[in-house]
């Protein structure tokens, strides 16, 4: 099957992988009710429908910034897929509103293919079908999952298999010519035999695809909260061989993928009959396009130079944060232009095995990376040096080593001559009590109103105009401001203010734009096997993150794992959405930092028992380092940047 599939993908892929073709996805979080293995963020259609006016307006609003920064970006739309959620609980107006917005924005006569999922048919109408006809959509996805009503009601949904059949009457009634439906083996309740059934049923309606999916067991669904176990389930594996019937019909198989956590580890499929396969699917699979994407938890995708270069941009997960935060939104969208259009630092993509054949001389691996990043520190402080700022704003990820290079730029500033202090944000906290909390209700600690952003803009503004300022200092243990301060001058040098807020222009509001100069610390190598890759830069800081945690704070690598995906959260939401602006990208990768990682990950992982999702995340993560070979830990340096990460266990 799997050679089939290929061969039938070739060209599909020929044309979406050509160089600026990009898709648009556009994402609605709204469902009429959420069923037991969904783990998707949506709201609820009657609980939140008062959100889905201004969600629109706001969607509309994304959707001609993304056609203005493709424009200017040079970049040509493929494909267009609204998905959700359910696209189709929105009104007919207001899918009218949306549909149009897109209709107005591009050319629909030059792209291969329009999709709107219509799946739920409790909100899909005659007059909502007619619409997506008259608006453009090419292709449909009515996702009847099961034909039986029992197995319906046990994943809550709040229809039955007669509706799903008026509904795709309904379609094909109002013009509809390339329609999916989606089934799942494995639902709860379901048979083998009952699971033939509804194929049978699906086939019948003579669909131009049908997609099989198999149960995904996602950490978040309430059939995994509810403690429900694989061995729950009927044979999955023999739902699946049912699938003959999808070929003897003349289905044929155009995409396969697997997730993690699916029953038995089996695959999902997409079947349609030929011509009818569905590009969007295809392309978002095999990472070779460039996705847009619109909408609360969309993630755009960016890819360039063949899929050598990858980058992800988040938008904000809950629909109230997105509405709320828009502008924020908007923001960000000059990302993925920068990406796209402008001299990038490209990540170094290094075979593991030449690094291997390098470790064979491990002493002068290190001193090679070491003298490297000398180098980079060097350049950076030189660049500020002829920029003639008095303030250098520095920030990067967590783990990226933000805070120790802050350190080593200044020194090599010293060094040439010019003074240099460092800064750092975290004494502008407000105190634990002024935190902002995440919907969930705990406390936002990536939030940038935990600072004293006032405070902040005013000592920076003295320092730009005097030279001098006096600067808070934070107790972390009370979780509080000090009473003591500190008094910082200049004399004539260079203050050096790091944290991941660093690059927010809020800080620098009162100083003039030639006295502030910015700079983006994160790694750039990434480690592959035969092309592939295998380790990327947020492996190795999530490493650098855990390990640190474990050797100089005894901190259970549990701990830091439950907090990662947060992390990332904020990085998304307050730090990566500035890169854009930075003056300078320094970067903190050190090649032979690979062999220490694997030298420390396995007596981490046999010192702290770890259960659960941590321990699949841990396992995942250790597992990428399998076949690097180790580097002892004396090769480390007294004075190198890495022992902010591994000083603990030298």
């Amino acid at each position: 099957m799997a050679k089939a599939i290929a061969d039938l993908q070739e060209p599909i892929l020929k044309a979406g992988s050509a160089p600026k073709t990009y898709s648009l996805y556009i994402g609605i979080p709204f469902c009429p009710s959420r069923c037991s293995y969904c783990s998707f963020v949506s709201c609820n259609l009657d609980r939140d429908r008062k959100l889905v006016q201004p969600y629109v307006d706001c969607l509309c609003k994304e959707v001609e910034a993304i056609r203005d920064e493709a424009d200017k970006a040079g970049l040509k739309l493929c494909s267009i897929y609204i998905g959700g959620g359910t696209p189709t609980s929105l009104s007919a107006a207001q899918l009218r509103q949306l549909m149009g917005t897109v209709r107005d924005c591009f050319d629909l006569s030059a792209i291969v293919e329009y999709t709107v999922e219509a799946g739920r048919p409790d909100c899909t109408d005659a007059e909502k079908l007619a619409v997506i006809r008259e608006y453009g959509a090419t292709r449909i996805s009515i996702n009847p999952q099961t034909f039986s009503d029992e197995v319906l009601a046990n994943i809550g949904r709040r229809h039955s298999a007669q509706d799903i059949l008026d509904c795709y009457a309904e379609a094909r009634a109002a013009g509809h010519d390339d329609i999916n439906m989606d089934l799942i083996a494995g639902l709860p309740g379901d048979t083998v035999e009952g699971f033939e059934k509804s194929l049978r049923q699906a086939i019948a309606l003579d669909p131009e695809n049908i997609t099989v999916h198999t149960l995904t067991l996602k950490r978040a669904s309430r059939i995994v909260i509810e403690d429900q176990k694989e061995n729950d389930y009927a044979d999955v594996a023999a739902m699946l061989e049912r699938c003959h019937l999808l070929a003897e019909a003349g289905y044929r198989p155009y995409y396969l993928y697997r997730q993690k956590n699916t029953l038995q580890n089996l695959e999902n499929v997409g079947w349609c009959k030929p011509g009818h396969e569905g590009y969007y699917n295809i392309y978002i699979m095999e990472e070779v396009q460039t996705i847009l994407s619109a909408g609360a938890g969309g993630s755009t995708k960016l890819v360039a130079d063949g899929g050598k270069r990858m980058q992800r941009i988040f938008n904000f997960k809950y629909p109230t944060e997105y509405i709320q935060r828009f502008d924020e939104v908007l923001e960000r969208k000059k990302e993925w232009l920068f990406f796209m259009i402008t001299i990038w630092v490209p990540k170094r993509l290094v075979e593991i095995d030449l690094y291997n054949v390098a470790a064979q001389s491990p002493a002068a691996l290190a001193e090679m990376s070491e003298k490297s990043y000398r180098q980079r520190v060097a350049y950076a402080a030189q660049k500020i040096r002829d920029s003639r700022a008095k303030i250098v704003m520095l920030t990067g990820p967590s783990a990226s080593g933000k805070t120790t290079s802050a350190h080593k730029v200044a020194e090599a500033l010293e060094a040439s001559g010019t003074p240099a202090h460092v800064i750092s944000l975290d004494n502008f906290f407000k105190g634990a009590q002024y935190y902002p909390r995440l919907p969930d209700g705990t406390l936002d600690y990536e939030n940038p109103d935990t600072l004293d952003m006032s405070l902040i803009r005013q000592c920076l503004s003295d320092l730009s105009t005097t030279g001098k300022t006096v600067l808070p200092i934070y107790d972390f243990t009370a979780e509080s401001r000090s009473s003591e301060t500190e008094t910082l001058d200049l004399k004539g040098g260079v203050c050096i203010v790091e944290g991941i807020h660093a690059l927010n222009p809020e800080l620098t509001g009162l100083v003039k734009g030639d006295d502030v100069y910015r700079i983006y610390a994160g790694l750039r190598e990434e480690y592959c096997i035969d092309g592939r890759r295998v380790i990327n830069t947020q492996d190795i800081r999530l490493c650098r993150r855990t390990l640190r945690d474990a050797a100089a704070r005894g901190r259970s690598p549990a701990k830091t794992l439950a907090m990662w995906d947060r992390v990332l959260d904020g990085e998304t939401r307050y730090i990566k959405g500035f890169k854009t602006t930075a003056d300078f990208l320094l970067d903190t990768s050190f090649t032979y930092e690979l062999g220490l990682i694997a030298k420390l990950l396995r007596p981490v992982s046999q010192r702290f028992t770890l259960e659960g999702h941590n321990a699949e995340l841990w396992d995942e993560t250790a597992r990428r380092f399998e076949h690097v070979a180790p580097v002892e830990l004396e090769l480390l340096p007294a004075d190198s940047m890495l022992r902010e990460f591994y000083a603990g266990e030298v």
